[in-house]
């Protein structure tokens, strides 16, 4: 039986009024963790500047991203704020989406999720009122690019990046392990009937159920 074994780093990024939402990541990627992934042959690493930099000079976001470095998913998230200045962009969130999308634009990768919650407020100043502001007008700049998701409340947010993650992931190791099982399979000089149906049947137990 062939037996490949890829880890996965899904990266967060999101200013600092969804930190529920990013506990929420935390828990559904941990859970993930525990049930699909062993069965599909990866692992799963969640990428938070929190637990994955330390204290360094420079640029603080510049900082971040090289410390962080590359990632398979991203996922993006936005309330009402939008965020502050990194000397580059007019957010941290800002800077770090427009990183992945540069890479994804070339290579097609990382993954790239971003969803917006839609729990009402109402803005008490005019700081607020600009970062809302500034917040619908990246989110329309994003449907320019792509689809972008709605959650309705904080506490939902779990129960819809779940299946997103679930279908992404399974997604990705399908076509990772079919991939390397054609290079598997070329790489066998001209096999006979018998060795072909023995190929045919290692591929079918490396890409498990339902394949």
């Amino acid at each position: 039986m062939l037996s490949y074994r890829k880890h996965i780093r899904i990266f967060v990024a999101s200013p600092g009024d969804v930190l529920r939402e990013r506990d929420r990541l935390s828990s559904v990627v941990q859970e993930l963790s525990t049930t699909i992934a062993p069965y599909k042959g990866f692992s799963l690493e969640l990428v938070r500047w929190e637990t994955h930099c330390m204290p360094a000079l420079g640029r603080p976001q510049g900082v971040i991203n090289a410390q962080i470095g590359l990632y398979d998913i991203f996922v993006g998230i936005m309330w009402k704020r939008f965020g502050s200045p990194t000397g580059l962009t007019e957010s941290g969130t800002e800077e770090k989406f427009r990183v992945a999308y540069d890479t994804w634009r070339r290579n097609q990768s990382p993954s790239i999720l971003f969803y917006f919650c839609q729990h009402p407020f109402m803005p008490r100043n005019i700081e607020e009122l600009e970062q809302c502001k500034r917040v619908l007008a990246f989110r329309q700049e994003l449907e320019q690019k792509g689809l972008i998701w709605e959650y309705p409340e904080h506490d939902t947010f779990a129960d819809i990046i779940r299946p997103h993650l679930v279908r992404l992931l399974l997604d990705t190791t399908y076509a990772q392990a079919s991939l390397r099982d054609f290079q598997f399979y070329q790489s066998r000089a001209a096999p006979d009937e018998a060795d072909a149906q023995g190929l045919i049947d290692e591929i079918a137990q490396a890409l498990g159920p339902g394949a």
